[in-house]
C-alpha cells in the first residue's frame, strides 16, 4: 500500500464565466458542473475528467 495524501484548501476567489455559474433564489452561486466539465487528479500521473455529475440530498449544516 503506498502513502496517501489529503489536502484541504480554502478557495478566496474564483471567477467563473456567466455559461457555467448562475445565483439561486437564495443568492448562493450554482455551477453546473456538466458545463465545467471538472478534471481530478487520482494520484502520481492518473486524472479522471467527471462527465456524469450527480446530486444526492445531504443535510446541510452550514451557517450564512
Amino acid at each position: 500500500m503506498s502513502a496517501q495524501t489529503l489536502i484541504f484548501v480554502e478557495v478566496k476567489q474564483l471567477y467563473l464565466s456567466d455559461v457555467v455559474a448562475s445565483n439561486n433564489e437564495k443568492n448562493r452561486v450554482t455551477v453546473d458542473a456538466s458545463k465545467v466539465s471538472p478534471l481530478a487528479r487520482l494520484g502520481g500521473e492518473s486524472m479522471l475528467r467527471s462527465l456524469l455529475p450527480f446530486h444526492c440530498n445531504v443535510q446541510n449544516n452550514l451557517t450564512g
